[in-house]
């Protein structure tokens, strides 16, 4: 199995996209304990599932980029298409 990205990297790059995560996680989780207009809310509640396929897309294609970089750009369709969803 080849590694595309140093082993010494990988770490600093997994903490990177974990915080990254967290960090979308958390500002929606703020999001939903304000007082929001029932449309605001239900834009929320959309938001959500597709901001979890977003974070766990770039997760795939990052994990799958320190092994086997056919399979990273394999799954950059779905990940774009996640992408898209949350813009």
């Amino acid at each position: 199995m080849t590694e595309y990205w140093l082993g010494a990297e990988q770490p600093a790059i997994r903490a990177d996209l974990a915080a990254h995560g967290k960090s979308f996680r958390e500002s929606l989780a703020s999001l939903e304990h304000m007082p929001l207009e029932p449309a605001t809310r239900q834009a929320l509640a959309r938001l959500k599932p597709a901001l979890a396929a977003y974070i766990d897309g770039a997760t795939g294609v990052v994990e799958s980029a320190f092994t086997d970089h056919a399979a990273a750009e394999a799954r950059m369709p779905a990940f774009n298409a996640a992408f898209k969803n949350v813009e």
